[in-house]
């Protein structure tokens, strides 16, 4: 079985065969960054990419997965990319572009964590630092609970750019 074919066989819900297709994509990282940015895979594929850097377990430059963010179309897509730039927001610096305009989202999930990759990548680079004090700002005051949760958890990387 080829990885895109394992990948074929998500349901859209059920994470099984994405487990089963995880040794098979550790094994082949160009053939995964290949399939993230697929529209007929690009769900399957970066939930399995983010599985395998969650597990430490990516065999692949995590700038290459971050780069598939201005590309992947489906709001989970982009999800899995958002969330993994905590891991590794030194190179998912070049997709700063990116997490800003996700922050507009009509996702709630989607504002999330594209606001905590935004932050993340400007604690790594200080230009970005007054923009994403404004964007913390407004998703304190915002009318999600999720989103204003989650800056209140990114408050403590603002506090320590004073």
């Amino acid at each position: 079985m080829t990885l895109k074919d394992a990948l074929d066989r998500f349901d859209g819900k059920h994470t099984h065969e994405l487990k089963e297709a995880l040794p098979l994509a550790e094994s082949q990282p160009a053939e995964l960054m290949k399939l993230c940015q697929d529209p007929k895979t690009e769900v399957a594929a970066t939930w399995v990419a983010k599985a395998l850097i969650e597990q430490g377990r990516a065999s692949f430059a995590p700038q290459d997965f971050f780069a598939s963010l201005p590309k992947v179309t489906a709001w989970d897509a982009q999800l899995h990319i958002l969330q993994c730039v905590q891991y590794a927001p030194d190179a998912a610096v070049e997709v700063v572009a990116a997490a800003r305009t996700l922050i507009d989202s009509k996702k709630t999930l989607t504002r999330v964590w594209a606001l905590d990759a935004f932050v993340r990548i400007a604690d790594l680079r200080p230009e970005h630092q007054k923009e994403a004090r404004a964007l913390m700002v407004k998703a304190l005051d915002g009318d999600a609970a999720s989103l204003r949760a989650r800056a209140r958890q990114l408050q403590k990387v603002v506090n320590q750019w004073e």
